[in-house]
């Protein structure tokens, strides 16, 4: 638990992606939302939001391609063979 200036208290784990430890200690800056490790803080986390996100969605792209593989081939097309091989 840390204290800001004003008397309130600010508690809570680490606000670094997948990070469950506690909050460091009021500073003199005032309060800190990342745990003592020192590659937890805001660049190195906004980092980690950001490929977290693009994995989310090239996993989600991936699951559409494979959805759309189905289709074409249920419909007895191929989306690797040239135009001319694919059956009419």
């Amino acid at each position: 638990m840390t204290k800001r200036r004003s008397g309130t208290t600010v508690t809570g784990p680490c606000r670094f992606p997948g990070c469950d430890r506690r909050r460091q200690p009021t500073t003199a800056h005032g309060h800190t939302a990342y745990c003592d490790l020192p590659e937890h803080n805001h660049d190195t986390a906004y980092r980690a939001r950001k490929k977290a996100a693009a994995l989310a969605e090239r996993q989600e792209l991936q699951r559409e391609l494979q959805r759309l593989r189905e289709i074409v081939k249920s419909a007895g097309l191929s989306i690797d063979a040239p135009r001319s091989q694919q059956v009419a």
